[in-house]
């Protein structure tokens, strides 16, 4: 879990993608190269542990269903974004 304080949804989008990327290109010594995927969401003021970490482990195996190396934003916050934009 990488928590990133005062950073917005798309920059924590942003920085699991350069992420994902720069591991995916990686050559492990044992392991070659290996992918992987990225769940991301913002934590809100009304959120306890529990949420939170239910909301981000939601967006990783979305990820991990619709194809794997891949970035995924909780569906609330993708829809809510679309609504404001």
């Amino acid at each position: 879990m990488v928590l990133m304080p005062h950073c917005s949804l798309t920059g924590a989008k942003s920085a699991a993608r350069h992420l994902r990327s720069a591991l995916a290109q990686f050559e492990w010594p044992l392991a070659g190269r290996i992918t992987a995927s990225f769940g991301v969401t913002p934590f809100r003021t009304a959120d306890d542990s529990h949420a939170f970490l239910k909301r981000v482990d939601n967006a990783l195996y979305r990820a991990k269903k619709r194809g794997r190396n891949r970035v995924e934003g909780s569906i609330h916050d993708d829809v809510r974004k679309a609504l404001v934009a």
